[in-house]
């Protein structure tokens, strides 16, 4: 008898986190790219909040194929809420932090939570690509994230040099 090796898929709490994770870090460029001046950061800000724009609807595009497939696992509202208070919690800056940081304008200390905020994302999408119907999809993203790594180590070298 052969026995085939069944991949699980992700159901609906994992996509929301993604989901979840990507409108936070939009919302956090945004914040920063208003909460600015200097017109390089606010440039890079409406590219990444674009950027985390667009993965969101990777996400929501994987979603609804899992739904297709008749994957999904239909969630009530305080599930879906739990799901995204996990991801709050356990990846994703709280807003308490965020606001500090967006406000105090500390151009070292908005990168940094930036910096942190991607590499969760790039360990997160990177612990679910293999289990999601649109692989490829999720790998672009991940490959955007890491682009978004370097051009906030670039951010943050520059700012360095021009204190």
């Amino acid at each position: 008898m052969r026995h085939e090796t069944v991949t699980p898929t992700i159901g609906d709490e994992v996509i929301q986190m993604a989901i979840q994770m990507e409108e936070t870090g939009r919302d956090f460029y945004e914040a920063i790219g208003s909460a600015t001046t200097d017109s390089e950061m606010q440039d890079l800000c409406r590219r990444l909040a674009a950027d985390e724009a667009n993965h969101r609807e990777v996400f929501r595009r994987i979603r609804s194929e899992l739904a297709r497939q008749g994957k999904t696992i239909l969630l009530r509202d305080d599930q879906i809420a739990e799901a995204r208070r996990a991801a709050k919690e356990g990846i994703l800056p709280n807003r308490e932090t965020i606001r500090n940081v967006v406000t105090t304008g500390n151009v070292a200390d908005l990168l940094a939570v930036a910096t942190q905020m991607e590499r969760d994302a790039i360990r997160f999408y990177s612990s679910i690509a293999g289990n999601v119907p649109d692989r490829t999809a999720v790998q672009v993203v991940i490959q955007e994230e890491q682009a978004h790594l370097r051009v906030l180590s670039a951010a943050n070298d520059r700012a360095k040099a021009n204190p």
